[in-house]
C-alpha cells in the first residue's frame, strides 16, 4: 500500500483466473480489489478490521456504485486509490478511482458503509467506537462519481417480475470470514442472472448494488431480472424466504 495525506493506493495485476470471456476482469473480482483497497484506506485512518473485530465491531457495506470507461484486461497492472469522503448519521462514505499503468483514470466507484455491532449488526454512531478516533475521518470532500451511491427501489408489485431466472445458494465457497455471503459474490450472482436472461455481462459499463439483508450458510436466493422501459438499464432483484429482499442491482450495458 502507498498513501499520502489524502488517499491510499493499492496496486493489482489481472490474472487469467480473474477474467471473463472477453479477457477483462470480472466485476466480482474488481469488487474484491476495491474491498482490499478500502481496508488499506481504513488502516491509513486508524486501524485494520481485525482490530475493529476484537472490540466487537465490524464494517457492513450498504451500497456500491462502480462506473468504468473500460475494465482492466488480462496481464494488466492497475491501481485503485481510495479516500474517506465523510460521515452522515450512521453512514461512512468511501470513494475510489481506478487508474491504468500509464496513470489514466479508467473508472471510479462510490460506497456507503456502517460500523455495526459484530453480533447484532446494529449500527454504531460514528465517534462511539472504542479506541478508534474518527474525528478526522474526512480525507477529501470530492465525490468520485459526482454523487453518492444511490438507494434503489424494489418494484411494488413483486409478482410482476414473473419467475426467477436463476437461483443461488450460500454454499461453503460463497461464505466469507463473517460467515455470510460476501458482498463481492452478489456481483458474480447478478452477472450470472444477466447472462441467463440473454444479455452480455461483459458489456456492463456501470452498476449499483444495494445490500439489504445478509445471506447465511445454505440459504437459497432467487434472482429476478427486468429491463427499464427504454431497455438501457437492467435490474436484478435477489429474494429469499418467500420474498424477503436481499439485494437489488441496476446495471447499464
Amino acid at each position: 500500500m502507498e498513501s499520502n495525506e489524502n488517499f491510499a493506493v493499492s496496486k493489482y495485476f489481472v490474472k487469467s483466473t480473474d477474467c471473463s470471456v472477453n479477457d477483462t476482469i470480472q466485476p466480482s473480482v474488481l469488487l474484491g480489489d476495491i474491498q482490499e483497497n478500502a481496508e488499506d484506506g481504513v488502516i491509513q485512518l486508524f486501524s485494520d478490521t481485525t482490530k475493529l473485530n476484537e472490540h466487537g465491531y465490524c464494517w457492513i457495506i450498504l451500497r456500491m456504485t462502480v462506473s468504468m470507461d473500460r475494465w482492466p484486461a488480462w496481464r494488466e497492472h492497475f491501481e485503485i486509490r481510495t479516500w474517506a469522503q465523510g460521515t452522515e448519521k450512521f453512514y461512512f462514505d468511501r470513494e475510489f478511482e481506478i487508474y491504468d499503468s500509464s496513470d489514466n483514470k479508467i473508472g471510479c466507484a462510490s460506497s456507503i458503509w456502517i460500523v455495526a455491532d459484530i453480533n447484532s449488526h446494529r449500527p454504531i454512531i460514528p465517534g462511539h467506537v472504542r479506541d478508534f478516533e474518527m474525528i478526522d475521518f474526512i480525507q477529501d470532500t470530492k465525490l468520485a462519481l459526482g454523487y453518492r451511491s444511490p438507494k434503489l427501489p424494489f418494484p411494488k408489485d413483486i409478482e410482476s417480475l414473473g419467475k426467477p431466472v436463476i437461483s443461488k445458494y450460500a454454499d461453503y465457497t460463497e461464505l466469507d470470514r463473517n460467515h455470510h455471503v460476501n458482498n463481492t459474490r452478489y456481483a458474480a450472482w447478478f452477472c450470472d442472472a444477466i447472462h441467463k436472461f440473454g444479455l452480455k455481462p461483459e458489456l456492463i459499463k456501470e452498476f449499483t448494488i444495494n445490500y439489504i439483508s445478509e445471506v447465511k450458510d445454505s440459504e437459497k436466493v432467487d434472482l429476478y431480472v427486468s429491463m427499464s422501459e427504454d431497455n438501457k438499464k437492467v435490474y436484478v432483484y435477489g429474494m429469499k424466504n418467500d420474498n424477503e429482499k436481499v439485494f437489488v442491482v441496476e446495471a447499464i450495458l
